[in-house]
């Protein structure tokens, strides 16, 4: 097993490489296309590229701590198990942290594009773009995958999410104030969840 994930390891850094070196063409590319609708702030920098994506593994006798099969002293034991607790609790947080960062900076992007959009007949005031919503909908479908630690909370946060967040196409919410209202205010409702929950 260490083998073959050392290779997958080695594979994941190559297409990184990869993306991130084409990353700025990309992200031209689509300043380009979008025009006034480009929103610099919806793509993230190099630097902060390599902060949310990366590949590692450790091995540690999470998430059964007391499951030792060697020969250890008394206080050996209490130290190896504290350092195995020490280390599971410290990859839960990390985890924990992760899913609150992503969705503060997701849905706080959403109430901030709705709350700024004025309707078409504003001109470049505030325009959104189809992104907006996809991106909500791109996260609701990954923390399940993150959520490794079973709380039900984030499960209610990824329910309300494609729910209430992604009821309505982005064509809709420019259409209607008050479905961008109510979309904006349920965002903000979630926001507030979250704290509540990781706070």
């Amino acid at each position: 097993w260490d083998s073959v994930l050392t290779t997958d390891k080695a594979e994941w850094d190559s297409l990184y490489a990869q993306f991130r070196s084409d990353y700025p063409q990309m992200r031209a590319a689509e300043q380009y296309r979008l025009g006034p609708d480009f929103h610099a702030e919806d793509y993230p920098t190099a630097t902060q590229l390599d902060e949310r994506f990366s590949f590692t593994f450790d091995v540690h006798g999470y998430p059964d701590v007391a499951d030792f099969r060697i020969a250890l002293s008394d206080d050996e034991l209490r130290r190896v198990t504290a350092h195995a607790q020490a280390s599971a609790d410290r990859a839960t947080q990390r985890m924990r942290d992760d899913i609150t960062t992503r969705l503060r900076e997701t849905i706080g992007r959403m109430v901030d594009r709705l709350t700024e959009y004025k309707g078409k007949g504003h001109g470049k005031a505030g325009r959104f773009t189809d992104t907006l919503v996809g991106n909500v909908d791109d996260l609701a479908a990954l923390l399940p995958h993150l959520n490794v630690f079973g709380d039900p909370g984030v499960d209610s946060i990824i329910a309300r999410m494609k729910s209430e967040l992604c009821a309505y196409a982005p064509e809709a919410l420019r259409d209607s104030a008050p479905l961008r209202d109510q979309t904006k205010r349920s965002a903000e409702s979630i926001l507030a969840d979250v704290e509540q929950l990781f706070g």
